[in-house]
């Protein structure tokens, strides 16, 4: 239901600034970020002084 509430109230009046095709392109270009995050806060930490020089 929320994805529904945002891709009414979200991507619908988006349509008047952009055509379709490029809201599909930009989202599609949203994941690497939100990829490259996911990577960066999946990797295990390190305890202090455990580190190259340590």
């Amino acid at each position: 239901m929320v994805g529904e509430g945002i891709d009414s109230f979200g991507i619908g009046p988006q349509q008047g600034l952009a055509s379709l095709d490029h809201i599909y392109i930009l989202s599609a270009f949203w994941a690497f970020p939100l990829l490259w995050l996911a990577w960066r806060n999946s990797r295990p930490t390190r305890a202090q002084g455990t580190g190259l020089h340590g």
